[in-house]
């Protein structure tokens, strides 16, 4: 399986063992807050290597009621959740800090500031949004 040839000489020196895989962990990215999912999952658009991109991000430290939710009374919390963090959130320039690439895949488990240091795991749960969550066991909400 031959591709290497003029032009893609560069690329033809690749092998797995000499390349490495994008990471961000630990990164600190200033970013705008593009979409609010639901009351710990957001989207945000960044430049990354000069490319503007969206990263979906499970906001960490705490947990919401799920829009999805078992009772209507977790549906109306998650709505009212989504709501508080969309006025907090959206359009808004804030500090996204990658923890790691999220369990679930798809979307990096991260720590949000704003610009006064402020974390949204501590207002979201100050306020009644949200429960405080470790990411260990299941993350489960109840009034």
């Amino acid at each position: 399986m031959g591709c290497c040839s003029g032009k893609n000489n560069k690329l033809c020196s690749l092998t797995f063992d000499n390349t490495h895989s994008l990471d961000f962990k630990g990164m600190r990215i200033n970013a705008k807050v593009l979409r609010v999912i639901d009351g710990d999952t957001i989207v945000v658009g960044a430049y990354l290597l000069g490319i503007p991109l969206q990263l979906v991000c499970r906001c960490a430290g705490y947990n919401c009621a799920e829009l999805r939710g078992k009772t209507e009374q977790e549906r109306a919390a998650a709505i009212d959740a989504r709501e508080f963090a969309r006025d907090l959130l959206l359009e808004r320039i804030v500090t996204v800090i990658i923890r790691k690439y999220d369990k679930y895949g798809g979307r990096y488990l991260a720590d949000i500031e704003f610009e006064d240091g402020k974390k949204l795991c501590s207002i979201m749960v100050e306020h009644n949004y949200a429960k405080s969550y470790n990411g260990k066991g299941t993350a489960k909400w109840n009034n």
